[in-house]
């Protein structure tokens, strides 16, 4: 018995858990979309999104010379970190 966890609906964003394996389905970058045997994963991790502070005060110095109004917090998005065997993906 499969079951489905949808997680995006535009791009689609789906994980289908299995008893043997799983299924990533992920319209936004094909490259993670594949099926794998759960005995090959070796970890699971969830990185939240956080704060660039790099890019942050970047764009607070450009934005003090330009006069645009364009600085601001800027944030990575969070992702889902797979290591396996033989590969590690962490663009999910």
């Amino acid at each position: 018995m499969n079951e489905i966890f949808e997680l995006r609906h535009q791009p689609e964003l789906k994980f289908i858990i299995g008893e043997d394996s799983f299924q990533i389905i992920d319209g936004y970058d094909v490259g993670n979309n594949g099926k794998y045997s759960h005995d090959i994963l070796k970890s699971a991790m969830l990185k939240d999104d956080s704060t660039n502070w790099w890019i942050s005060a970047l764009s607070i110095v450009v934005d003090l010379f330009s006069g645009s109004a364009v600085g601001g917090e800027f944030k990575d998005k969070a992702n889902l970190v797979l290591e396996m065997e033989n590969q590690k993906s962490s663009s999910i």
